[in-house]
């Protein structure tokens, strides 16, 4: 199911056989990254990019790349018809931490959104649900 507020975007009832989706990819990419698909695929993107860029919810085709070396490796998908690429680079070793990532414009280069790990902290997050607790997001350095 699909809901907008948008008014030529309605909810929708949506099935796709044996469809692919690039959000789960994101946790191939943390749990079998040796079985990402490569080649040309039919996908269904994100779903914050179709909304954000009011795109119809369908899937679309993708050439999908896996890029490996010694530490790190990188896993591109390029939507021809819509103009847009996600390059996602993660480390070789298990747990397979994502590094950052890239979202590209290709009509637009200037359009790039760029994402990269600063830090990261263990810590307990699923107890950390209390009046005080937010101290501990400044030790992520967000602020």
């Amino acid at each position: 199911k699909s809901h907008s507020y948008f008014e030529g975007e309605a909810d929708q009832n949506l099935q796709f056989k044996d469809a692919l989706t690039e959000e789960e990819l994101w946790v191939w990419i943390r749990t079998q990254p040796d079985l990402l698909p490569q080649g040309t695929l039919e996908l269904l993107p994100s779903f914050e990019f179709l909304r954000l860029k009011h795109k119809p919810l369908q899937l679309y085709p993708a050439e999908a790349v896996l890029e490996q070396n010694d530490t790190l490796h990188t896993y591109s998908l390029t939507y021809t018809e819509l103009q847009r690429k996600l390059s996602i680079s993660f480390t070789k070793e298990a747990p397979h931490t994502i590094l950052g990532w890239t979202e590209e414009d290709l009509k637009n280069p200037n359009q790039t959104t760029r994402a990269q790990i600063k830090k990261t902290v263990k810590l307990p997050y699923w107890k950390l649900n209390n009046l005080g607790d937010e101290r501990f997001r400044d030790s992520l350095g967000l602020n």
